[in-house]
């Protein structure tokens, strides 16, 4: 009972730092985050500055790095927003200086879906990953075509179905994050798994987002949706995903209301489940007293009975070793003046009939002295007592099952003297005699 009321107590702790929890969660920055491809639509896009302020994303993609590899120079293609060869993207740096401190990250996105790309060897791939380092990340060159402005990372965007080196590509970039930031790697597979261009690439584990393209995948939606998507987001044409949904940063006025919703959602919930399993630990709580928690001031000196009577007493079972041997009291034998008698088997395989007694009272002394008492008759006409329970107010007393019944039936079973298990009088007689 007390390990009942300790259980309560800590349950109750539980939930409530639990609650705490969920609460803590619900009220940081919003979890929905948004990730969007940037560079190939300059009709309704808008500038990169733009994207950035307007806090529905948490990462933008510079689209595309759509040549490099193979002995090819390397050309940037942002439509037109800029042209890269004359020098003109280099005023992106202050905007994607603003967009970090803005805390969005902006990474390059290389491949896409026109371009010339591809690598030929693991030597063309440091190649790669070099170039990508000094002239976009960490590194230095005289020609970055983004200005001096450091992005945050590479994002692999591979349409060609040509999977060669680019898993040893982002293994190299990856190296560069022990020189100090963070190189962050993002990718965006296609729908079918693994993806024909970037499968061997995302087996390294070393990206940290995916932004799966679920369009232009047989049996994925519609190329409509793509568009409409396209028209609402102002992500790129043909070669560029709509913005995805991941987990994130700035929040508009309609997330923050979401959130508060959900914080409020949250409370209710973690308080109603509180309540309701401190209600059911209550309700067991009582339950147990009920039947089970009676005379346990008493069980000291009952041991301690027990202990004087050594093994002259019958052996002690408790109420669920009872239940199971007579199988929940499945077969009752008859109903007396004390209780209902059950048929069960002891776990060495006799038989027993077992007396559950009913309107017991008293702190259960009196019921150890009549066991006591029982325990020491011993007379070829009356049964065995092979065993009692006694358990808070459950009490039963175990006996030998006897497979002809009892002296009742042969009594009082049948009045007919034709009957013949019908005991005469002069039978009766003797009976008594005997038993006296």
């Amino acid at each position: 009972m007390a390990c009942s009321c300790k259980l309560l107590g800590a349950s109750s702790l539980l939930f409530t730092v639990s609650l705490l929890a969920i609460a803590a969660d619900a009220a940081s920055p919003d979890p929905l985050r948004i990730a969007v491809y940037w560079g190939q639509n300059d009709g309704t896009e808008g500038t990169l500055a733009d994207a950035c302020s307007s806090g529905l994303y948490a990462y933008v993609m510079a689209s595309f790095l759509s040549t490099f590899g193979k002995g090819q120079t390397p050309a940037l293609n942002l439509a037109g927003h800029c042209d890269p060869s004359s020098g003109h993207c280099t005023a992106l740096s202050s905007e994607i200086t603003r967009c970090q401190s803005d805390g969005v990250k902006v990474l390059l996105s290389i491949g896409g879906g026109a371009g010339s790309y591809g690598m030929s060897s693991t030597k063309d791939a440091q190649s790669v990953a070099t170039y990508l380092w000094d002239n976009f990340l960490g590194g230095s060159s005289s020609s970055r075509p983004l200005g001096q402005a450091v992005l945050d990372g590479i994002d692999f965007d591979m349409d060609t179905g040509d999977s060669a080196h680019y898993d040893e590509l982002a293994t190299f970039l990856s190296q560069y994050s022990k020189q100090g930031k963070k190189v962050y790697l993002t990718a965006a597979p296609q729908c079918p798994y693994p993806d024909a261009s970037l499968g061997p690439a995302l087996e390294t584990g070393l990206f940290d987002n995916v932004w799966v393209q679920f369009y232009n995948n047989q049996g994925t939606p519609r190329r409509e949706g793509r568009q409409q998507l396209r028209r609402d987001h102002g992500a790129g044409p043909s070669g560029s995903p709509p913005p995805v949904v991941t987990g994130g940063a700035g929040q508009s006025d309609h997330q923050q209301q979401s959130s508060k919703k959900r914080i409020k959602t949250y409370v209710i919930a973690g308080t109603s489940s509180l309540v309701g399993v401190c209600l059911f630990l209550l309700t067991f709580c009582v339950w147990y007293k009920k039947y089970y928690g009676k005379g346990s001031k008493n069980t000291p000196r009952i041991e301690s009975f027990l202990q004087k009577q050594g093994t002259s007493h019958p052996k002690r079972y408790t109420y669920p070793e009872v239940r199971r041997m007579t199988n929940s009291f499945a077969h009752k034998l008859g109903q007396g003046g004390f209780g209902a008698v059950y048929r069960g088997k002891l776990p060495d395989g006799r038989e027993i009939a077992v007396k559950i007694l009913k309107d017991t009272q008293g702190d259960g002394e009196e019921f150890m002295n009549e066991v006591a008492s029982i325990s020491r008759t011993s007379h070829v006409n009356v049964v065995t007592l092979l065993g009692f329970c006694l358990q808070g107010s459950k009490r039963a007393l175990i006996y030998e099952y006897m497979t002809n019944g009892s002296l009742e039936r042969y009594t009082f079973g049948n009045s007919s003297a034709q009957d013949p298990n019908a005991l005469s009088w002069e039978r009766l007689y003797d009976i008594v005699l005997g038993i006296a």
